[in-house]
């Protein structure tokens, strides 16, 4: 019997009754295991934020961007009266995340909470929990650390940390480019939102090559802390202003995209960013991905 902290017991049932009640309602699918992930599952939850599910099934698309019909069915089917935030995998992709040490998938391995299961999770998670004991993974505010020696490629499975780092890096480049085009329409706030992702994932790039994984977006003050703690000669001092970039963009996950009251009116992001701001915003995530990538590479 797995030992459950966190979310509250009477919630837990009453969330595991109705899902086990509406289940046999999805017809084309077969559901394996249910579980609730995330801030809910870690009771760090707060008043209307919404509930991670991982929801293991055959039946479903091999292509994960056609599963979204089904994630749409799931939600009204099980009909929780809460909001869901649904991770649909087939079983060989939950299996793979599980025994390739997916940050997530630890996560739920150590504080998800099955709701409904036919054995298989409950043997994932806890074959990843005797895994993490064994192997000196950390894992401490919101981050897994994997031992891995100073930017030398290690299997943490089989997915390298160098492969993780380059996909981090890759997608900050996309990023960068996404920025840029929503420079030349003027969409001024857009693209200072890409520009923080940007910076975000090269930061997060470096922090892989090291086998640090952290579930946040604010990773500047990571990043500073490790070039503190690390023997980095001449990358030392490009990397602090990475990170102090990232200080400066950080605040943009929020601020470059969702209308606020200020002075008793509505703050629109939109209004408030010009050309000027993202050609600043750009010129830093540049910067970023120019050391982020000779770092990593």
């Amino acid at each position: 019997m797995l030992n459950y902290k966190g979310i509250d017991m009477e919630k837990l049932t009453d969330i595991s009754n109705r899902i086990r009640d509406r289940i046999k309602d999805l017809s084309g699918m077969t559901i394996i295991s249910v579980a609730i992930f995330g801030s809910s599952a870690r009771n760090e939850e707060y008043t209307g934020s919404d509930i991670d599910l991982l929801v293991v099934a055959d039946g479903i698309p091999n292509d994960v961007v056609q599963r979204v019909s089904d994630i749409v069915r799931i939600k009204r089917t099980f009909d929780l009266r809460i909001p869901l935030d649904v991770l649909l995998v087939s079983k060989d992709e939950c299996q793979s995340n599980f025994r390739n040490h997916n940050p997530l998938y630890l996560d739920i391995a150590i504080d998800g909470k099955i709701v409904y299961d036919t054995g298989f999770l409950e043997t994932l998670m806890r074959e990843t929990r005797e895994y993490i004991s064994s192997s000196g993974i950390r894992h401490s505010d919101g981050s897994w650390s994997f031992p891995v020696e100073d930017r030398t490629v290690t299997y943490l499975s089989k997915v390298s940390n160098k492969e993780w780092a380059l996909s981090w890096l890759a997608d900050g480049k996309r990023d960068l480019l996404a920025a840029e085009h929503l420079l030349s329409v003027s969409l001024y706030e857009k693209s200072v939102y890409h520009c923080q992702q940007a910076v975000e994932k090269a930061i997060k790039a470096v922090l892989a090559a090291w086998g640090e994984f952290k579930r946040s977006h604010f990773v500047a003050e990571t990043l500073r802390m490790e070039c503190e703690n690390r023997q980095l000669g001449e990358w030392k001092e490009n990397l602090l202003k990475v990170a102090d970039i990232g200080d400066s963009t950080e605040s943009q996950v929020s601020m470059s995209r969702y209308p606020r009251l200020v002075d008793d009116m509505i703050w629109r992001p939109h209004e408030r960013y010009d050309g000027d701001i993202a050609k600043e915003y750009i010129g830093k995530a540049e910067f970023v991905i120019r050391i982020c990538d000779q770092f990593v590479g």
